[in-house]
């Protein structure tokens, strides 16, 4: 037990000469200590610090703003894209319903529309990841407040949390080839 966090740690590593001192910007960095601290100097900073829960809960809170307010922006934006997206998939079919087109021609407008098609599959996958993202940093939020009680219980708690770096973007599909892709 000697590499756990000892009371006089936490202090000094917080900055700070009483628990009672804790802000928001402190709590943060507390939360994140919890779980090399021994259990009972975790219970008994938790129980010294009577506006912990309450701090934990507005940062957990201002996260789900954070996560929801992401998400609404990338509905409007991923919407924004498939109107523009179908506008040009009707003009190309308008220019379809032309008599005095070519047969190369009309050739041509199908394979537009095609990578069209291809471009709007590339985006509904990438937009599907980008949402599976912002479901594992919800969950990982959740994880620490369960940590958090878990530790202020008296239990010993370690987790391992996924990478949170955002995936590297896939390149987009080569257009100019796209037999290889349908």
């Amino acid at each position: 037990m000697s590499n756990l966090l000892t009371e006089q740690d936490v202090l000094r590593k917080l900055g700070i000469g009483d628990i009672r001192q804790l802000n928001r910007e402190k709590s943060i960095q507390f939360i994140s200590m919890l779980d090399r601290m021994e259990p009972e100097v975790a219970k008994k900073a938790l129980e010294q610090f009577p506006e912990f829960s309450k701090i934990c809960k507005e940062i957990l809170t201002g996260y789900k703003d954070t996560l929801d307010k992401g998400i609404e922006s990338n509905n409007a934006s991923i919407k924004r894209v498939y109107d523009n997206y179908n506008a040009i998939i009707l003009s190309l079919q308008k220019e379809l319903d032309r008599t005095d087109l070519s047969f190369n021609e009309r050739v041509y407008i199908i394979e537009q529309m095609k990578v069209i098609a291809c471009k709007i599959d590339y985006k509904d996958s990438e937009n599907k990841k980008w949402i599976k993202g912002m479901a594992v940093v919800g969950g990982v939020i959740a994880l620490a407040g369960i940590a958090v009680l878990g530790v202020a219980v008296g239990g010993a708690f370690a987790a391992k949390t996924p990478d949170m770096d955002p995936p590297e973007p896939e390149p987009e599909p080569d257009l100019d080839n796209f037999d290889n892709i349908i």
